[in-house]
């Protein structure tokens, strides 16, 4: 089955909503632009993943890949990487499902959530290999700093959004 990537229209209000979660979430962990740019990562969408970055079971996959730099002085230090692979497919989807629901609006709270997973993992506020039970306590702190990053939004779709989440940001509530 042929999966559908985004058109140039749409790879315009994406690279919008990078542009808008890069800058709410620098701002939430009052990071500075030259500590911002320092930060390593890359957003690639549908038409430049390949077979194994692509999954039907999400909005977007977040990948960590490491290496030891091949200069000195730190030849020793391993160097992290983390790669967004936004799943366009799935996202126009949830567009054609979801009346009320714009491509600007969805593109951000995932690109803003996946950019909190890489400063917390960049930060070292938490692992990026852990358990299964971690891991679900990791995403629902996500969606609640997620939301609070994007709750100040007067944008009514972007509520909508918000709301749809509310269940995932409770699981952490839970005691285990």
């Amino acid at each position: 089955m042929e999966l559908t990537a985004f058109n140039e229209d749409q790879l315009a209000i994406v690279h919008h909503a990078v542009e808008i979660a890069e800058e709410v979430t620098a701002n939430h962990f009052r990071i500075s632009t030259s500590e911002w740019k320092r930060m390593r990562y890359d957003i690639k969408t549908l038409q430049n993943l390949t077979q194994g970055e692509i999954t039907n079971k999400a909005f977007a996959q977040l990948f960590k890949y490491s290496r030891e730099p091949q200069v000195p002085p730190r030849p020793h230090r391993v160097l992290d990487f983390y790669l967004i692979c936004l799943q366009d497919h799935k996202i126009l989807e949830a567009l054609l499902r979801e009346a009320g629901v714009t491509l600007l609006c969805l593109c951000l709270y995932i690109l803003t959530h996946e950019l909190v997973h890489v400063v917390r993992f960049t930060k070292f506020f938490k692992r990026f290999d852990c358990t299964e039970a971690e891991r679900e306590r990791e995403e629902s702190s996500v969606h609640s700093i997620t939301y609070e990053i994007l709750k100040g939004l007067s944008w009514p779709d972007m509520r909508t959004i918000l709301e749809s989440y509310t269940l995932f940001r409770e699981v952490d509530r839970v005691v285990l």
